[in-house]
This record gives C-alpha cells, structure tokens and sequence, in this order.
C-alpha cells in the first residue's frame, strides 16, 4: 500500500522493481510497432504501482507527458489479470514511457526505506 501527500510517498520497492522491467520493455518499442502480452497479478500490481508514482512524481510542468503515460498504463490495469493485451505507441507516448522510466529509476536510487520526498 502506498501512502501519498504533496511531499513524500511511500513506494512498494518490489512491485517498482517490476514495473521498471514492464516500462523498460514499453519504452525499448519502436513508435508504432504492435506489441502483444498479458500481465499476471505481480505484474498488474506492480503497473497500479508505478500509476501512483505517475501521479505523484511527474510534475505540474509536465502534463502532456504524464497525460500520455496514464493513457498507456490505465488500459494494461483494467482487464482481469492473463487477459491477452496490445500496444501500439506512438513516438510520444514512448517518451512518456520513457519519462516513466527514468522516474522509476530515481525511485529506487532515492528511497530511503521506501520513502520518497520531494
């Protein structure tokens, strides 16, 4: 469970360190290139994760980027886990992956017991 306020969150570190290999795939795509797979439990647990963080970590001055990411991530999440599911990005929505990315990584690198603080 992750708690938030404006400043600080508390991340699940295991469930990021499987987002990172979810979004690190997502991000390697090239633009407009259909990638197929399904998620399991772990894996839709760790995506709701990394969500959170999205929402919490991509900043005000970003809205186009952080608009993007959710519009790929919400759609891996709804399906019951083993569903079947399909990726088509476009460039910029590989950025915004890409965005994710680097976001999970200062996650990890800067958690202090998984605690985050701006």
């Amino acid at each position: 469970m992750m708690s938030t306020d404006n400043n600080r969150i508390e991340i699940n570190v295991v469930d990021l360190g499987t987002a990172m290999e979810i979004i690190e795939t997502l991000a390697g795509l090239k633009p407009l290139t259909s990638f197929s797979f399904s998620l399991n439990e772990e894996g839709v647990s760790a995506v709701n994760e990394v969500l959170r963080l999205v929402e919490w970590g991509i900043g005000k001055n970003k809205p186009k980027l952080k608009e993007a990411a959710l519009e790929v991530l919400l759609p891996l999440v709804e399906p019951e886990p083993g569903t079947p599911l399909n990726v088509n990005l476009t460039e910029y929505e590989v950025k915004s992956m890409e965005e994710v990315l680097a976001l999970i990584v200062r996650a990890l690198d800067k958690h202090k017991d998984g605690v985050l603080t701006r």
